[in-house]
């Protein structure tokens, strides 16, 4: 709930709506002309549209005249999503610890443009999703993969809030491919150093140990959050082939650590299902880029062939819990 309050003024004689908190502050500007709905944090760029659309004014929003070439028409509405601008446009609904949590989002296309149909029946949703010919944005990883059909719904709770999910045919082209898109994103040497770390304090590789284990699926899920510590509520869902090959390459990891008296000690049994701890800083990055780089030092559970990497062990607890009473999205008729 916003418990914000609104009041109405008139720009270049059309209707604006200032809403602003209850100590004033502004919240969000929202104005209507010639079918377009305009909405901003902040008033000034309302305005602007509204003079651009009314005087005809070109657009110099890279990209915009694309999307409106890609746009369907004679549907009721078309959205236009802009990632570069969508992070700031989201803290307009969210409380600011949780700020973060959209950031990485800038880097994940260019556009996209969503089609809606609505009837009193349903709504219908389709789009185009593109990237800019001159980055190496996040969705251009996958451009080489075959579409698939996911099934991390089974595991995850009912009161899951966010899941970033991902398919892959064939994860090493995957892979591959990250490797460039950190190059340009001049993450590489970050990486390898991270990595070089690892290896030289350990003697263990933990991208060869674990990347031929990795199968088709994998999601960053935040369940809805307890505290203003969104992060303890994140976590990797992955799916992984020869699971006991796989958990067995975590316990050697695991050992490594042991070895040089690193870990807390973290070893038990939870609803009959071990639990684990990899304290190696935010290693997934290693698999999935800067999508998980907010999984840090996780506790671990195998679930069947999926391993779940949880900031807060709690959390993995609850995850642990609902998956054994079924209390998940894919029985929730409402997510159905």
């Amino acid at each position: 709930q916003l418990k914000a309050k609104s009041s109405q003024r008139s720009f270049e004689k059309i209707t604006l709506f200032d809403v602003t908190s209850a100590s004033g502050n502004p919240i969000f500007t929202i104005a209507y002309l010639d079918q377009l709905l305009l909405i901003a944090k902040d008033a000034s760029l309302v305005e602007e549209g509204l003079r651009k659309i009314k005087y005809h004014i070109p657009n110099q929003t890279k990209g915009i005249d694309q999307a409106h070439l890609i746009a369907e028409a004679n549907v009721d509405a078309n959205i236009f999503i802009n990632y570069q601008k969508l992070p700031q446009f989201a803290n307009i609904f969210t409380k600011p610890e949780f700020y973060n949590i959209f950031s990485n989002i800038k880097n994940f296309a260019n556009w996209s443009v969503i089609n809606l149909d609505l009837n009193e029946e349903e709504f219908k949703f389709s789009g185009v999703t593109y990237t800019d010919d001159s980055l190496f944005q996040f969705i251009d990883l996958f451009k080489n993969q075959n579409p698939k059909q996911l099934s991390l719904q089974k595991f995850m709770p009912k009161n899951t809030a966010m899941a970033f999910q991902m398919g892959f045919s064939d994860y090493l082209k995957f892979n591959s491919e990250l490797q460039e898109y950190l190059q340009v994103k001049n993450k590489t040497n970050y990486y390898e150093k991270y990595s070089d770390s690892i290896e030289s304090r350990y003697n263990i590789d933990i991208t060869q140990n674990i990347i031929s284990y990795i199968d088709g699926e994998a999601s960053l899920v935040l369940t809805e959050p307890t505290s203003s510590n969104y992060s303890s509520n994140l976590s990797a869902f992955i799916r992984f082939k020869n699971p006991s090959a796989m958990a067995d390459a975590l316990k050697n990891i695991v050992q490594a650590m042991n070895k040089k008296g690193e870990t807390d000690s973290v070893n038990y049994y939870h609803q009959g299902i071990e639990i684990e701890r990899i304290k190696l800083g935010n290693f997934l990055k290693m698999y999935y880029g800067e999508l998980m780089e907010g999984i840090y030092s996780p506790y671990y559970a195998q679930l069947e062939d999926i391993f779940v990497f949880a900031n807060d062990v709690t959390t993995l607890k609850y995850i642990i819990d609902q998956y054994k009473t079924g209390n998940t999205l894919a029985n929730d008729e409402h997510y159905k």
